[in-house]
């Protein structure tokens, strides 16, 4: 991250991803630029239990799981591979 202290226009990740367990159950959740998504899998198998998907240029409060909207499923696929590849996946193709 230094490097962008110095020259913040540089390219950076994709997304900044957290989890959060409940129980069992763990919450995986990515920010990128425009979403927030997050699965919620059962830790022991790996089960997705359910998604979230909130658009941060329309509900920066993330409100509304438009996860289930027709005009967002292009987008549902895209982001749970990014998840899935985690940070590695998510840095920038060249870096300084």
């Amino acid at each position: 991250m230094a490097p962008l202290l110095d020259n913040p226009a540089l390219p950076w990740k994709k997304a900044a991803f957290s989890q959060f367990a409940k129980q069992e159950i763990m919450g995986y959740s990515m920010r990128t630029e425009g979403y927030r998504y997050t699965e919620w899998r059962i830790i022991e198998t790996g089960e997705v239990l359910a998604r979230e998907l909130y658009d941060h240029q329309n509900d920066a409060e993330e409100n509304i799981n438009v996860v289930e909207q027709p005009e967002k499923q292009s987008v549902v696929p895209e982001l749970a591979a990014l998840l899935r590849g985690g940070y590695r996946m998510a840095l920038p193709a060249v870096r300084p």
